[in-house]
């Protein structure tokens, strides 16, 4: 399997896992089965397995290495990446989101960044100042009924902790210094490190009560961006 010109995103979900935990676990590395371990509620500990499952798993068909021999390296706040040694040889970029019963994994040739969400109730008086920054703000006011403001409330929100994993910080950078015009395509993402290199792309199904979106490098708006849910065989 090859990402040429292409950026690929998988989803899966806990409550229609077809493998056995048991099964997933043992292509973890001995680190990751250590922290599924710790983890005290069998949702989140079924989560990590299930998403650690599908990164390694597909990794090893890009690789052409079986998954238990994957290296991986964490940067400053805790991204993971692929080894150095992996990296020299087959250069692929990922990220990996989770919400209540979703994982999120995405593949890229370049940095990329994912993030799923849950729709839920809006605490506007408790988030704005933590998320949105006044442009945001404004322009979520002027849409006409509540329902279009929590979908763009969270269309945002997931773009912005897409650029914030792709760029390699996580929440450790304020989210209300991220300018997002959700509203222009392909979507801006504005930041003062930016210099306008990175575009994002809503894969946004309403319906299904989740907000998820990536963000690419600017140079890669053309490749082919193909979402496969479920989980992927070894």
């Amino acid at each position: 399997m090859q990402l040429d010109n292409e950026i690929h995103i998988y989803t899966g979900s806990i409550t229609q896992i077809i493998i056995s935990p048991d099964v997933m676990i043992c292509m973890l590395s001995k680190n990751e089965i250590q922290k599924a371990q710790q983890f005290r509620h069998q949702q989140d500990k079924l989560r990590f397995i299930l998403a650690r499952y599908i990164l390694r798993t597909k990794l090893a068909q890009y690789l052409h290495i079986s998954p238990i021999s994957i290296s991986l390296e964490y940067n400053d706040y805790g991204k993971p990446m692929l080894s150095a040694e992996l990296a020299i040889k087959t250069p692929i970029y990922f990220n990996i989101s989770h919400s209540r019963d979703l994982v999120m994994v995405g593949f890229s040739q370049n940095t990329i960044g994912v993030d799923i969400e849950h729709i839920g109730p809006v605490d506007a008086n408790l988030m704005n100042d933590l998320v949105l920054n006044p442009d945001e703000l404004s322009y979520i006011n002027s849409l006409p009924d509540n329902q279009q403001q929590s979908q763009e409330f969270y269309k945002i929100w997931t773009i912005k902790e897409a650029y914030m994993k792709a760029i390699g910080t996580g929440l450790s950078m304020p989210a209300d210094k991220v300018n997002i015009k959700s509203d222009l395509q392909p979507i801006q993402v504005n930041h003062k490190y930016n210099k306008n290199n990175y575009i994002a792309i809503s894969l946004t199904d309403f319906d299904l009560e989740y907000a998820h979106s990536i963000v690419i490098l600017k140079q890669d708006v053309d490749k082919k961006v193909i979402s496969n849910n479920g989980i992927p065989p070894l």
